[in-house]
């Protein structure tokens, strides 16, 4: 009984370990232009061992995606850009050319908003891969943008 329970124990503790060297770290900073809209700059920390696939990936892997929950609702419009420029690289797996991100990667949102609203939530979509062993994990993380 004992046994199974320091192997069950082993087994979050390393699990807890392991999903917290995959995180991502995710910042944000927001200004108001001349023209009314807003600029979202996003800042990615990605870990060392990890490199995350690219935005404007047409076929392959699974592109980094940025939206806003209920978007149709709040914006008038919105658009996505790399601020970073993405490393172009030969996918072995899906064979063909993709971009990719290292180390710090920073992306920009220019939105107007349709009404007097004070955040908006963030959604990102994509997927980190393991530089040594070409493992992939789905990346998902919902930021609350306060404005």
């Amino acid at each position: 009984m004992l046994k199974n329970i320091i192997i069950i124990l082993s087994l979050l503790i390393g699990q807890q370990i392991f999903s917290q060297e995959l995180q991502t770290k995710w910042f944000y900073s927001i200004n108001r232009a001349d023209d009314g809209s807003f600029i979202l700059n996003l800042k990615a920390e990605i870990p060392d061992i990890y490199y995350m696939y690219g935005m404007n990936i047409k076929e392959g892997p699974l592109p980094l995606e940025f939206s806003f929950e209920n978007a149709e609702n709040f914006l008038i419009e919105y658009n996505f850009s790399e601020i970073t420029v993405p490393k172009k690289v030969f996918d072995d797996v899906f064979g063909v050319e993709v971009s990719t991100y290292h180390g710090l990667a920073e992306f920009q949102c220019k939105f107007i908003p349709k009404e007097n609203i004070s955040s908006l939530n963030l959604i990102i979509d994509g997927q980190l891969c393991n530089k040594k062993d070409g493992s992939c994990f789905p990346l998902r993380k919902e930021i609350k943008v306060n404005f």
